[in-house]
């Protein structure tokens, strides 16, 4: 089994993608920083402590990044990508029209993270860098 984290902004659609490309033999984990449908969050300290021993524990970490600053500005996205991006264990994915976006790829590009413009490209990406099960 391989153990690894998605920090999506889009999370239902992002893992949808990552079960459509998952093939591998076993099961595939993903911490998904959002309470299951119905729930309801953490408190703040609990939640963020859930998700840094969650990336700490994770084989690859996985940035979907959708932004749109009217309705989906994913701001923490870019704390957690400015502690992760030189990791060697990030993956950036964000569709075209994602807004804000040149400084995070500007430092994929810098760092040789993958970027990737759609949530299939993406999961496979971060499937890939997970390797075989």
């Amino acid at each position: 089994m391989r153990r690894w984290r998605a920090w999506l902004d889009d999370g239902p659609g992002a893992v949808a993608a990552l079960r459509s490309v998952w093939s591998g033999a076993g099961r595939l984990v993903v911490f998904l920083p959002e309470p299951v449908s119905g729930g309801d969050y953490r408190a703040y300290g609990d939640q963020i402590a859930w998700e840094e021993d969650a990336m700490r524990r994770s084989d690859v970490i996985l940035f979907w990044i959708p932004r749109d600053m009217a309705t989906l500005p994913g701001l923490v996205s870019n704390i957690k990508w400015g502690a992760w991006c030189d990791s060697g264990r990030a993956v950036l994915g964000a569709p075209p029209e994602a807004q804000r976006m040149a400084y995070l790829l500007h430092f994929a590009d810098v760092l040789g993270v993958p970027v990737e413009r759609t949530p299939t490209g993406a999961a496979e990406a971060a499937l890939r860098a997970v390797g075989p099960p």
